[in-house]
């Protein structure tokens, strides 16, 4: 079955969302955007946040007119992660730093490799695949893990707009 174009820009279009922000957070204790898209445009917990084809983060809160995007910034928000070169697989958490975030539960027998890029695994139930989420900048083994940190893509402290995607 072939899509018309006008027909897949639409089906497009009702599956995401441009969101401007709103307001930031950049704390110890949390990292978060608010952005100026809620119920109203239908908006739901759980829905994912990107930015060229960045991670951004998550809606964790919905509000009538605004929602709450946990940033992957966030130690709160994990994601399942793959290195894009070598294919070892770890689990994405921030730090509550916007200089860095951590990829946990590498193995020690797994290559990673220096500026290599990691991206959103797919696996799980929220994050899809193939979103970027930094690049590796320090690697050291301790045990049976390795202990990775990324530098975070995106400059969060001067992004004005995001997309959100839609559940179907």
């Amino acid at each position: 079955i072939v899509i018309p174009a006008h027909d897949a820009a639409t089906t497009l279009a009702a599956q995401i969302d441009a969101a401007q922000v709103l307001a930031r957070s950049f704390s110890e204790q949390d990292q978060f955007f608010l952005i100026d898209a809620g119920e109203h445009k239908g908006i739901t917990n759980g829905m994912v946040v990107v930015y060229k084809n960045n991670l951004i983060g998550k809606i964790i809160e919905v509000f009538p007119w605004y929602s709450k995007v946990c940033l992957i910034t966030d130690r709160l928000c994990k994601v399942a992660a793959t290195c894009s070169q070598t294919n070892t697989h770890g689990i994405h958490e921030g730090a509550n730093n916007l200089e860095y975030t951590s990829l946990h539960y590498v193995s020690h027998l797994d290559d990673v490799i220096l500026d290599d890029l990691v991206l959103s695994s797919g696996e799980g139930t929220i994050f899809p695949q193939g979103f970027a989420l930094g690049k590796v900048e320090t690697v050291f083994e301790d045990g049976f893990y390795k202990k990775v940190t990324l530098k975070p893509l995106t400059d969060f402290a001067s992004l004005d707009y995001c997309v959100v995607i839609k559940k179907r």
